[in-house]
């Protein structure tokens, strides 16, 4: 769609690579990008999107994600590493405020129902 000035008012798109040239310069950019960044378990998506948005800002061009994910993949196996380090940092515990510095959250607590095993819905 062209405005009243002339211009393309739909983003146009940059074509898509299909192959990329990996420089010794563009796999050091690549591996700044990473630094301090492990793309291993239920962080992994967000964090490959970080090191991609790093690498292709360094780069000032658009290299598709898919082709920076095989190209880590030739340097490290990331099922392995998901192996060797587990999830454990986001395992579940009993949280409570306490009480002396929280009052309002206790009348909001007491003021609450109690429901008993008996009605809770088994699934």
């Amino acid at each position: 769609m062209v405005d009243k000035k002339g211009k393309n008012s739909e983003k146009e798109k940059e074509p898509e690579m299909k192959e990329f040239e990996w420089t010794p310069y563009a796999e050091l950019r690549l591996l700044h990008a990473m630094y301090g960044l492990k793309p291993i378990g239920v962080s992994y998506h967000f964090l490959m999107l970080i090191i991609w948005e790093k690498f292709k800002e360094t780069m000032g061009i658009n290299v598709p994600l898919k082709i920076v994910k095989e190209k880590i993949s030739t340097w490290y196996d990331l099922k392995a590493a998901d192996e060797i380090f587990p999830d454990d940092d986001f395992s579940e515990e009993e949280f409570s405020l306490p009480i002396d510095e929280f009052p309002q959250i206790v009348t909001v607590e007491s003021s609450k129902p109690v429901e008993t095993n008996s009605k809770k819905r088994k699934h």
